[in-house]
């Protein structure tokens, strides 16, 4: 199965790599030689049952043997290099790129500035600063409702979702059911639903890896899983594709102890682990789903 993935490169260049989930065309051009690619690969993981009735996928890196080269041509069906307009208005420097909701979104600067994906500069989100509307830190994550012209800021250690209008124009504040030190969120504006991950902190008040909740800041549902918090350190990292899907997501941690963990996904009900790794216990290593 292909994967839909999207790669930025900080800067006035912007490379976005997209390919259809599922494979691709016998007909197209290269479709056969590019499946072959991956019948010559070694086999490194195996499907588990597991007690409950689900299954987990454990790889084995180490059967991988020597280094695995594969073409981009394999993975993707398509290239884009987008060009940022180099206006003095739009011009960034390095800093942190999010793509989401036909946005290319950019924080350089200490200031939030959104793009198309034809390059063009669509005005800056927010300003700098500590009044409404206003941030003194980078943000951690963004969801874009395109069909309802909102943005959607999350920031580090949010206690409430700061929103936009298209334009890049505040909109409001609306209260978090819990504290976020690191999460994403996915909103349907329309609905007033907020469906929210985060990672959870030792003896935090805030309990819930998962949560859905209305506009007023009312708990819906929640997961709570104990097993997955961790120590109070800000190198924690969590990564999930929440954003990008219309049900269902992953969820991962990158953990500073490089400790052993899996990669979860969100049926709607629970985080259920669904592929692990037999990692060397000190080596640093995260896990992330990406489109198929």
């Amino acid at each position: 199965m292909k994967r839909n993935v999207v790669q930025p490169v900080v800067g006035l260049m912007l490379t976005a790599l997209t390919a259809a989930c599922g494979a691709k065309n016998d007909n197209a051009a290269g479709g056969a030689s590019s499946l072959a690619a991956f019948d010559q690969l070694p086999v490194v993981a195996e499907r588990v049952q597991l007690p409950d009735g689900g299954s987990i996928v454990v790889a084995d890196p180490g059967k991988a043997g020597e280094k695995v080269t594969l073409k981009l041509s394999d993975l993707a069906d398509d290239l884009k290099i987008v060009r940022l307009e180099n206006s003095d208005d739009a011009l960034v420097g390095a800093g942190q790129t999010w793509i989401t909701g036909e946005r290319i979104i950019v924080y350089s600067d200490g200031v939030v500035k959104q793009f198309d994906f034809e390059g063009k500069y669509l005005g800056q989100i927010g300003a700098k600063g500590n009044g409404p509307g206003e941030y003194s830190i980078a943000p951690y994550d963004f969801y874009v409702d395109a069909d309802a012209g909102r943005i959607y800021m999350v920031q580090y250690n949010a206690t409430k979702l700061m929103s936009y209008n298209s334009d890049g124009t505040f909109a409001g504040d609306i209260p978090l059911a819990r504290q976020m030190p690191k999460g994403a969120v996915r909103v349907d504006t329309k609905r007033q639903r907020i469906t929210a991950v985060s990672i959870c902190f030792d003896g935090s008040k805030s309990r819930d890896e998962v949560w859905e909740q209305d506009f007023d800041g009312n708990i819906l549902s929640s997961v709570s899983m104990p097993w997955l918090e961790m120590p109070m350190d800000f190198s924690n990292e969590l990564y999930s594709n929440i954003g990008s899907r219309a049900e269902g997501f992953s969820y991962a941690m990158f953990r500073i102890d490089a400790a052993a963990d899996s990669l979860y996904e969100y049926d709607g009900r629970t985080l259920r682990p669904v592929f692990t790794a037999g990692i060397k216990e000190g080596l640093m290593h995260k896990y992330d789903r990406l489109g198929g």
